[in-house]
């Protein structure tokens, strides 16, 4: 066997089993990428009651009364931290005050209160548990595959087997597609016929599917990555000097709307998306938001005041930062697509859906060659049958897991799904890995004797 085919032969192995074993994780972060995008708008559409303002206010003048309604909130929510606020400049919703608690007896169960109130009345419209929606659902899935402890990492090495895939993909199939006209598909059977959109579509994708997988390997192994490349976090301002004690700045009356008001002039590019008062003793109220049409992690620019005359100590506006800083902070934006408005998520969404797509023309390659090659040693069911089993199961725990959120939470699912899924995955993949080790060594051991 000639030198480059024996390499062609390694990348397609690679190919083949990377796409194999790490091609249901990469479906269904194709599809909860793409719902994350609408997250926003499907928890609203779910929820009007909470999100709307239900009798239009007469007039646009803020209720004089916020930082009242705030310190009744905090009374009746003594045991919990006090977050912050989520303004809108939108006048037809209401604003949000959050609070967390984390309850360690019988186990860690953590709440996030979201009280949604009238900004103009001051009324309290309704309360809900952050942690039992659809949009955190979607975010438990998507960030960390319903595993708080080990799931990013399991998202970082799905990045990876999809970089892995779309790279080997080019060089096994760039050559063939220079011998078969572009967008040409065989009808000659399912396995050719799946073959050629396989190539299509990943070709036609293949910038895309770059940078989701860079970026993706990067958000979830940033634990790891940073510190291994010695990469540093771009400085953020931290007051120094502490006016008050702790105790003093918990309780320093904030005037909500003068801050929101007072951002809105010193830096007008910011949307404000949460006012959050500091508990420190630096006595500093943070805006923290979004310039539009810029792609960078979300609130990650913010001014920060304050709290005793609202004059601004500091800002972070990324536009004006180093390239370090818009490189550090582009990978989140370029990578969730929520920074361009509805037309840029739809094509996001379009291209998100492709890697999924790629990942079940490869399994079905892979149930075809299977019955081609075994053909009296296995009886397969039909592929698309086969197909559609798996994904039906798949979609109904996702099903089942959305139903357990929004009713007990995530806590009590995301421990079931790691006894029951997820351990017995590592158990599997540590004893392969060893059964692989050994016959390397003595695949070796062959060769040297």
């Amino acid at each position: 066997m000639s030198g480059s085919k024996r390499i062609n032969k390694k990348l397609w192995s690679i190919h083949n089993w990377v796409g194999l074993y790490a091609g249901i994780v990469i479906a269904v972060l194709s599809v909860t990428g793409v719902l994350a995008l609408f997250k926003a708008e499907i928890d609203e559409a779910i929820n009007p009651q909470y999100f709307k303002i239900d009798t239009p206010s007469k007039t646009t003048t803020y209720h004089p009364d916020i930082d009242k309604l705030i310190d009744s909130l905090k009374l009746e929510y003594s045991e919990a931290k006090f977050v912050g606020i989520s303004p809108s400049l939108d006048e037809s919703k209401n604003w949000i005050a959050s609070f967390q608690i984390v309850e360690r007896d019988p186990i860690p169960i953590a709440y996030d209160y979201q009280v949604f109130f009238n900004p103009y009345t001051g009324k309290v419209v309704g309360v809900r548990d952050r942690f039992k929606t659809f949009s955190y659902y979607i975010r438990h899935i998507h960030v960390r595959l319903f595993n708080a402890i080990l799931g990013r990492f399991w998202v970082g090495f799905g990045g990876i087997a999809l970089l892995a895939s779309t790279i080997t993909g080019i060089l096994i199939y760039g050559d063939f597609m220079k011998r078969q006209f572009f967008g040409a598909i065989r009808n000659k059977n399912l396995r050719l016929k799946s073959a050629d959109y396989h190539k299509i579509v990943g070709m036609t994708t293949l910038l895309f599917n770059l940078m989701i997988a860079i970026t993706g390997a990067w958000l979830g192994l940033q634990a790891i990555l940073q510190p291994a490349l010695q990469v540093k976090s771009p400085e953020r301002y931290k007051r120094t000097e502490k006016p008050i004690s702790e105790e003093e700045d918990i309780a320093y009356d904030v005037d909500y709307i003068k801050a929101f008001e007072t951002s809105r002039a010193l830096f007008p590019d910011l949307i404000p998306t949460s006012i959050v008062p500091s508990r420190s003793g630096s006595r500093t109220v943070a805006i923290r938001g979004d310039v539009p049409r810029t792609a960078y992690q979300n609130n990650i620019n913010n001014i920060v005041l304050d709290k005793k005359d609202y004059s601004e100590l500091a800002r972070y506006d990324v536009r004006e930062k180093s390239l370090g800083d818009k490189v550090y902070y582009a990978q989140e934006g370029l990578h969730y697509g929520d920074f361009g408005g509805v037309w840029v998520k739809v094509v996001y969404s379009f291209l998100g859906l492709t890697s999924g797509v790629l990942s079940m023309l490869g399994f079905v390659l892979y149930l075809e060659r299977t019955k081609a090659r075994q053909k009296k040693k296995v009886s397969y069911k039909a592929t698309g049958k086969q197909v559609w089993l798996w994904s039906f199961w798949i979609i109904a725990i996702c099903i089942l897991l959305y139903v357990l959120t929004i009713t007990i939470g995530t806590t009590i699912p995301t421990i079931v799904i790691t006894l029951v899924f997820w351990v017995p995955l590592l158990f599997y993949l540590v004893k392969y890995v060893v059964i692989f080790s050994k016959r390397g060594f003595k695949a070796l051991a062959k060769e040297r004797t």
